[in-house]
C-alpha cells in the first residue's frame, strides 16, 4: 500500500464529492455528494491524512469557476457534506478572496482549509497579508480565468490580469511586491488615461520612486473602460481591478490624479512633462469593417441611428429598438455579453457570428457552456458560421462561411461588436513632429495598453508594468532581455540569468 511506503508526507485525495446535475454534470448517473460521495469518504477516511474537496465533471468550468456566473465559495452546498463523515482535516476551493468568507467557511463547520489557486496567482502574499491585517493591500482575484486560459491553450507563460508578474517571476526577475528603485526619480511624467495600462503604469511608477508623475483622464474617475464593464451582467469582480490599482495609489505613492481634464495636443506640449505615456485605450469600431471579409459590412455604419457599438449603448446611451441583431465578429466576451444585456432588458436578440460558438476564448476561460446556456434561457436566437454582408432597409444578410447560403434577419437595431481601434491621435502627431516636442521639452512618448494594440484586460496591465518597470532602461520600448524557454544552442546555465551576455544576444536574434 501506498501508507507502506510513504512515511515523510502527508498523503490525501482530490475528490470530486459530486458530479452535478445534468447539463453540466452527469446527473444521477454519477458520484452525488450526499450519497457516493460520503460513501466513498467513510470508506477511505482511515487511509489518509486530509481530503481535498471539489465538484465537477471533465467540464472543470463548474468546479474553476469563472466570476461571471459563479459568487465565491460557491461549491459549499455540496463540500460541506465532507465533514459530516470526514475525521480528518478536510480543504475546500471556491475561489475564495474575502477573508471574512474564509473565517466563516472554517467556523461554521464547512471546512478545515481553505484552499486557493487562483486567488494565490492574483496574489501569492495573501496568507501574509491577512495575517498582518493589511486587507486593503490585498491584490484579489477578478475570476476572469485568464490564467485557466492559458493552460488550457497548451501552457504558454501564465496570465494574470491582477498580478501582472505571473508567470514573469524567473524569467524577467520581477517580484509582485518588490520593485526595483529607479536610479533617478526627478524626471516629470504624465501618463495619459487612467484605464488598466495607465493605472498599473503610474503606480508602478510610483512605487520605484519616480517623485513626479502625473495620471491625467478626461473622465470623472478612474477606470477608463472597465467602468462600463464592470456594470454588465456578472462582470462586477472586474471592478477590482480598478479599485485596487487606484487604492494602491493613493496609499503607496507620490503620484497625483488629474480628472475631468481632456488634453489636447497644444495642452500636452505645453504640460511641462519631461515624459508622456500615452494609456489612451481604444473605442469600438464604428465603420463595420469585417475581420473575417477583410471588408465593410455593407451599411453598418454606427454613425447612422439604427447602429449601435457596445460604448456607444453603454457609455453615451445610445438608444434601441425592440428587435436587435448582434453581430459578433470579435473571438472573446463582449458579442455574448451584449446579448445577454439586450435580452434581460427585454429586447428580442438574435444573435450572429462567423465563429462557430459563442466566443471562441469563452472555451479556455472555461465560460462557454455556462454561456451558450444562458443566452438559450434568455431566448436568444442563436446563429454560428455566417457572416455578415449587409444591414439595409431593416434587413440584415448574411452567409453562411461553408455553404455560402444566405440568411436574412430582419431587426430594428444592428448592435455592432466587430473590433476595436486604438485611440492613439495623440500619440501619432507628437511623433510626427520631433521639433514641437524637443522645443516643448519632452524627452519620450511611449504607447502602452488597448492604445498600443487592443487585447485582454491582463495584456494592458502587463504593458503597463512592462514599461514602467523597465522605464530607466536604454530603450524603455524596447522589452529587456528575459530568459526564454527554449535553451540556446551551446549554452551553460550560467548563461541563464537576465543579465547574462547570452541573454543580451538573443535579444538581438
Amino acid at each position: 500500500m501506498l501508507r507502506d511506503e510513504i512515511k515523510d508526507c502527508a498523503i490525501g485525495i482530490r475528490f470530486p464529492i459530486d458530479t452535478l446535475d445534468e447539463p453540466y454534470g452527469y446527473g444521477d448517473k454519477g458520484v452525488r455528494a450526499q450519497e457516493d460521495g460520503v460513501g466513498f469518504i467513510r470508506l477511505l477516511d482511515d487511509l489518509v491524512d486530509y481530503w481535498d474537496i471539489n465538484v465537477g465533471t471533465l467540464n472543470w468550468g463548474e468546479d474553476a469557476g469563472s466570476s461571471r456566473f459563479f459568487e465565491t465559495n460557491h461549491e459549499a452546498p455540496y463540500t460541506r457534506y465532507a465533514k459530516t463523515v470526514s475525521k480528518k482535516p478536510v480543504i475546500n476551493v471556491g475561489r475564495f478572496t474575502d477573508p471574512d468568507v474564509m473565517v466563516k467557511a472554517i467556523n461554521s463547520g464547512q471546512c478545515d482549509i481553505i484552499g486557493m489557486a487562483r486567488p494565490s496567482i492574483a496574489d501569492p502574499f495573501l496568507p501574509r497579508k491577512i495575517e498582518e491585517g493589511r486587507y486593503e493591500d490585498i491584490r484579489e482575484c477578478i475570476g476572469c480565468n485568464i490564467c485557466v486560459s492559458r493552460w488550457e491553450k497548451g501552457g504558454p507563460p501564465i496570465w494574470c490580469t491582477q498580478n501582472t508578474t505571473a508567470g514573469e517571476e524567473y524569467r524577467r526577475n520581477w517580484h509582485p511586491e518588490k520593485f526595483k528603485p529607479t536610479s533617478d526619480g526627478e524626471p516629470a511624467i504624465m501618463v495619459v488615461g487612467a484605464g488598466p495600462a495607465g493605472l498599473e503604469c503610474a503606480m508602478v511608477l510610483g512605487k520605484r520612486g519616480y517623485e513626479t508623475v502625473q495620471l491625467v483622464d478626461a473622465q470623472d474617475k478612474v477606470g477608463g473602460h472597465l467602468n462600463w464593464v464592470a456594470k454588465l451582467p456578472g462582470f462586477g469582480t472586474w471592478q477590482r481591478v480598478v479599485d485596487w490599482r487606484k487604492g494602491q495609489i493613493e496609499r503607496h505613492t507620490k503620484v497625483g490624479i488629474e480628472l475631468n481634464t481632456r488634453l489636447t495636443y497644444d495642452d500636452i506640449l505645453n504640460y511641462g512633462a519631461s515624459h508622456v505615456i500615452f494609456a489612451t485605450g481604444s473605442r469600438w469600431d464604428i465603420t463595420g469593417m469585417s475581420a473575417p471579409t477583410h471588408d465593410f459590412i455593407i451599411g453598418a455604419d454606427a454613425s447612422h441611428p439604427h447602429v449601435v457599438t457596445p460604448d456607444q449603448y453603454c457609455v453615451e446611451g445610445k438608444k434601441v429598438g425592440h428587435r436587435v441583431v448582434v453581430i459578433d465578429c470579435d473571438a472573446y466576451y463582449m458579442g455574448s455579453a451584449m446579448a445577454i444585456q439586450l435580452a434581460e432588458r427585454g429586447h428580442q436578440v438574435t444573435y450572429v457570428t462567423y465563429n462557430e460558438s459563442v466566443g471562441p476564448y469563452l472555451r479556455y476561460t472555461l465560460e462557454e457552456q455556462r454561456t451558450h446556456e444562458k443566452l438559450v434561457n434568455l431566448g436568444v436566437e442563436m446563429h454560428g458560421q455566417k457572416l455578415p454582408m449587409s444591414v439595409e432597409n431593416g434587413v440584415a444578410v448574411f452567409v453562411d462561411k461553408w455553404s455560402g447560403r444566405p440568411l436574412e434577419l430582419t431587426y430594428d437595431s444592428i448592435m455592432l461588436v466587430t473590433h476595436r481601434t486604438s485611440d492613439c491621435a495623440l500619440y501619432d502627431r507628437l511623433q510626427a513632429n520631433p521639433e514641437a516636442m524637443e522645443e516643448a521639452g519632452i524627452k519620450s512618448i511611449h504607447l502602452i495598453g488597448d492604445a498600443h494594440t487592443p487585447g485582454m484586460i491582463a495584456q494592458s496591465t502587463f504593458s503597463g508594468a512592462r514599461l514602467a518597470r523597465e522605464f530607466d532602461s536604454p530603450d524603455p520600448d524596447q522589452h529587456q532581455p528575459f530568459i526564454r524557454e527554449r535553451r540556446l544552442i551551446g549554452s551553460t546555465e550560467a548563461d541563464y540569468r537576465v543579465d547574462s551576455e547570452a541573454m543580451s544576444t538573443a535579444l538581438n536574434f
